[in-house]
């Protein structure tokens, strides 16, 4: 999904055709579920899509991040970090600006983007700092539009219906494994969509900001 000046920002970037934009797939792992109340990141992982939806499996990030704070057990069980994973990691700062930096000149994808760029929203916050991501497209609005026949949208879901969970090494709800899963279920949609529903990445953006 954009965000609010997408449209303003980035209209070259809009009148792209989606065969030639490069992307940036990726996965947040956090201490919770709420920003607004203190959880973090600990963990960030992105996998390149390139021109042609090609995934370009010697291009990928990933680390975590120090959240210098208790990560709750509860949240262990599910992506199974623990505090001495996370215990010398670098902090959130020097972890995106290398994000930021693996990302140039890409569009964001997240498997429920919003939850994600909460997140990020919430963390540059802390440096006074805004997103710097004009155009960020999520896979599971996508998924809801166009994968007519999925009861279920989630990512673990949609890995198992199409059988991607074989295709990715690695735990689930671990951000670089996620992103992997991500990377391939984009792909497949885009592979399906484009050129037949839309050509331009505006036209998806405008698409998808249609059907909430």
């Amino acid at each position: 999904m954009h965000t609010m000046n997408s449209f303003q920002e980035a209209p070259d970037l809009l009148d792209t055709p989606l065969d030639e934009v490069r992307w940036t797939v990726f996965d947040l792992e956090t201490t919770g579920i709420h920003p607004e109340n203190g959880d973090v990141i600990i963990e960030i992982a992105a996998v390149s899509v390139n021109e042609s939806f090609k995934i370009d499996k010697n291009s990928e990030f990933s680390s975590f991040v120090n959240p210098h704070r208790t990560i709750p057990c509860e949240n262990t069980l599910i992506h199974g970090i623990t505090d001495a994973d996370v215990a010398f990691a670098p902090d959130f700062a020097s972890v995106f600006y290398n994000f930021l930096d693996f990302s140039r000149n890409t569009v964001l994808v997240a498997h429920n983007a919003a939850k994600d760029m909460a997140f990020l929203r919430a963390a540059l916050s802390e440096y006074m700092q805004q997103l710097p991501f004009p155009v960020v497209i999520d896979s599971l609005r996508m998924s809801r539009l166009f994968n007519d026949n999925s009861v279920k949208h989630d990512l673990q879901t949609l890995s198992e219906q199409f059988k991607i969970n074989g295709q990715v090494k690695g735990k689930a709800h671990r951000a670089l494994p996620d992103a992997r899963k991500t990377a391939i279920l984009f792909r497949r949609m885009m592979k399906n969509i484009f050129p037949k529903e839309c050509v331009q990445l505006g036209e998806l953006v405008r698409l998808l900001s249609l059907h909430n």
